[in-house]
Parts: structure tokens; C-alpha cells; sequence
């Protein structure tokens, strides 16, 4: 009894808001919606409670600057066919505000933001995958189904997570941040040297957890994510034991790739990936012209939120993609989803964003965030990421953490962020 309330006043309550947050974000979006929420409406009562200004330093990089992104949404409201739909594409942006801002409270009441947030997403990624791997299990031992079956198409990909509604690419890059925290924390940080032995052996445990369920998962721009991050992880710090783990790795996965009786995974990490066949190979590049031949047509501000949508179906049919008519694509790229429906105008506000973020956690040398902000844009590649509501919350949050240390490094807060 005495443990588990010490271990409940470890956190004071805006920590803790924000550690639900981040716990709930790979479990139940709408949950970790309201702890987000009232985390930011506490940071805003501690705010208001101190009955003092806000410096305009802080202002111009937490206000403005994450705010930014929220224009992008505006903009697409100028063009919009269904304006009830685009202003709810405009509230699901409100996250860039509210997380950033929260930051100015958070920086000065808590020193290990990052580790509570961080260790709030591994905690959640490993009960999200044990509860998917339960619920396919279970269908596999209810339906008299070989145990083989547990890697076939109806246990894997999207069937794998439609118990928890989420994409897999989404919770394939919560858990490619997860594994990237555990690393640079227990395995390369402070505490690699103060780590026990038994310590280490569970969080080598924990990763191989998360990297077995991103082969099931078989989210390929996450796989793809994973081992370009390991081979500069290998290549930077040269650490050869690294290499060795991750060629038995790869090597163990092809290996089950080629073995499996239902094909499944042949198809989808081999065959798919050949851009050139026709017949299976993945056509979310090539589908990319529709996007195109919108933005042509509507280069500075874009076809409009929603309006793109209709278009981008006019061309799938022009195209005859009926699979992607039918299934109502997106353009599965982040870029090219701001160039069709915000033009020139909506690219440029992002990648701006991205650029200021990137010269800041360099020149602080803040490279964890540096690295996170490079994954994101590769997944932005092959995913429009900003279009889901999660997508969304995972982007502000790494700004937001971004932002934290911004304060701290500045020394903000040895001084009084609020002055009389």
C-alpha cells in the first residue's frame, strides 16, 4: 500500500495528465484526446493563478511557430465544398497549439518531462501489442486455425490492430520512437553505465518485443524506418555487438519470410515492394500524379480541404485505379496531400516549421529530437501522417518536447517566467 501511493505522488498532476496522454495515444485516441485537453486547461490554471505576464520571448516560439501549422488548415477552408468538414479538419489541428503552449507551465514545474512522456509511450506500446496479439491468438485457437496462421493475412496489418482502431503505420512509428527512447536512455545515456546487467537484459527483451511486432504489424515504411536508423545508429557510434544483433535479426526475419506456407509475407515484403510489377507491386507511387494534376490546377492555395478529396477520386478514375477510387486513397504522402488541397502556400508553412525545428536541435545539439524529426518526414514519404487525428498528436508532441527543452536551454527557467 505505502509503495503504490508513493509511486502515485512520484507525479504531480500536470505530469501526470501528460503521462496519460502519451500512455493512451497507441490505445485509445479519444481517451488520450480529453487527458490532452485537461492538461492543457491545469497548465492554463497554474498559468492564470500566477497572476503575472508572459514573457513575449517565449510567446513568439510557443505561440507562433507551432501555431503555424493550424494556418495551413485555414487556408484549405478558402476552396472548401464542405466547410463544416474543413473546420473540423481545423479543430483536429488544435493540438499544435495546445500541447506547445502547456509547454511553459511543464518547463518550469518538471525536469524529466521527456522521461515521462517517453517511458508513457513504451508503456503503452507494449499493452497495445499484447492486446493484439491476444485478441489474434485468440482467433486463431477459436477458429481451429494452425498456429502458422497467427503471420497470415487476416492476423496481420490492419487486422492486427482493428481491435484498438489504429492505423498500423501510426503505431508502427509510436513504437519506432519507443525503441529510439529505450536505446538513447538505458542504452546509450547516463544510465547505460548504471544499468544492472538484469536491467539491460530486459530492455534488449523489450525492443526485440517491439521489433517482432512491427514484422507482424508488417508496416514496411516502419521496418524500412528501423533499419536506416540502425545502420546510422551502427555507423555513428560503432558499436559492433549492434551489428551483430541486427544481421541475426534480419537474417532470423528472412528467413521466416521465405518459409511461411501462406505466401503472405512474400508478397508483401517482397514482391510489393518491386515498384515495377504491374501486377503486385505497390502503387502509392505512382498514384501520386493524381495529387499532381490537382495541385497543377491549383498551384498557390490548393484545390481546398475536402475539395481535393473529390478531385483526387476524379483522377483515380481517369487513371482507371478502381481499387483506389473504390477504397477512397488518400495520396498516401504528406506532401503532396498539403500541395493538392493547400498548394504552394500550405507546403511551404511545413516545411518551414520542420526547418526551424531542425536548425534549433542541432545547433543545441538536442539530436535525439533531430532524429525523430528526420523519421517523421521519411513517414511522411509513404503516409499523409497529419491527416489522422494521431498522426497529428504524435507530430505536436515531438515540437512540444522540442520547445520544452528550448526553455530550458535558454535558462528560462531559472528565471521568473511569470514577472509581476
Amino acid at each position: 500500500m505505502k509503495l503504490s501511493k508513493i509511486y502515485i505522488r512520484k507525479y504531480t498532476i500536470e505530469e501526470s495528465l501528460i503521462f496519460m496522454t502519451a500512455l493512451l495515444l497507441p490505445l485509445h485516441k479519444n481517451i488520450s484526446t480529453w487527458f490532452l485537453v485537461g492538461s492543457a486547461i491545469y497548465c492554463f490554471y497554474l498559468y492564470t493563478k500566477s497572476k503575472s505576464e508572459f514573457k513575449i520571448k517565449n510567446l513568439v516560439w510557443l505561440g507562433i511557430i507551432p501555431m503555424t501549422l493550424i494556418v495551413i488548415k485555414l487556408v484549405g477552408l478558402i476552396n472548401a465544398r464542405d466547410i463544416s468538414k474543413g473546420i473540423e479538419e481545423v479543430v483536429r489541428y488544435f493540438p499544435f497549439l495546445l500541447l506547445p503552449l502547456s509547454m511553459v507551465v511543464l518547463a518550469k514545474r518538471s525536469e524529466r518531462l521527456d522521461q515521462i512522456i517517453f517511458k508513457a509511450l513504451v508503456l503503452g506500446c507494449v499493452i497495445a501489442i499484447t492486446i493484439c496479439w491476444i485478441n489474434a491468438i485468440q482467433a486463431v485457437v477459436r477458429n481451429n486455425e494452425p498456429l502458422s496462421n497467427l503471420l497470415a493475412w487476416k492476423r496481420s496489418n490492419i487486422y492486427l490492430t482493428r481491435i484498438l482502431d489504429i492505423h498500423p503505420p501510426y503505431l508502427g512509428f509510436i513504437i519506432i520512437i519507443a525503441i529510439s527512447f529505450l536505446v538513447k536512455y538505458y542504452l546509450l545515456g547516463k544510465k547505460a553505465k548504471e544499468l544492472a546487467n538484469s536491467k539491460r537484459i530486459l530492455i534488449y527483451a523489450v525492443i526485440f518485443f517491439f521489433i517482432l511486432f512491427l514484422f507482424h504489424l508488417v508496416s514496411r515504411n516502419s521496418i524500412i524506418l528501423l533499419i536506416l536508423l540502425s545502420i546510422g545508429f551502427t555507423l555513428f557510434f560503432k558499436k559492433k555487438r549492434f551489428i551483430f544483433i541486427s544481421t541475426a535479426v534480419i537474417m532470423l526475419f528472412a528467413a521466416v519470410i521465405y518459409v511461411h506456407p501462406s505466401k503472405y509475407l512474400q508478397r508483401k515484403y517482397v514482391k510489393m515492394l518491386n515498384l515495377t510489377d504491374d501486377e503486385l507491386g505497390d502503387k502509392r507511387f505512382s498514384r501520386l500524379i493524381a495529387s499532381w494534376n490537382i495541385f497543377l490546377e491549383h498551384p498557390i492555395i490548393g484545390a481546398g480541404s475536402t475539395t481535393d478529396d473529390i478531385l483526387r477520386l476524379e483522377q483515380y478514375n481517369k487513371m482507371d485505379d478502381q481499387i483506389a477510387y473504390a477504397k477512397n486513397l488518400n495520396a498516401h504522402n504528406q506532401y503532396a496531400e498539403y500541395l493538392a488541397s493547400t498548394g504552394l502556400i500550405g507546403l511551404s508553412i511545413f516545411i518551414t516549421v520542420i526547418v526551424v525545428f531542425l536548425r534549433y536541435t542541432i545547433i543545441s545539439q538536442h539530436y535525439f529530437y533531430t532524429v525523430l524529426l528526420l523519421s517523421f518526414l521519411f513517414s511522411c514519404l509513404t503516409e499523409s501522417m497529419l491527416e489522422r487525428e494521431l498522426g497529428i498528436k504524435i507530430f505536436s508532441l515531438i515540437l512540444s518536447l522540442c520547445v520544452y527543452h528550448y526553455i530550458r536551454d535558454q535558462k528560462l527557467i531559472n528565471k521568473p517566467l511569470f514577472e509581476k
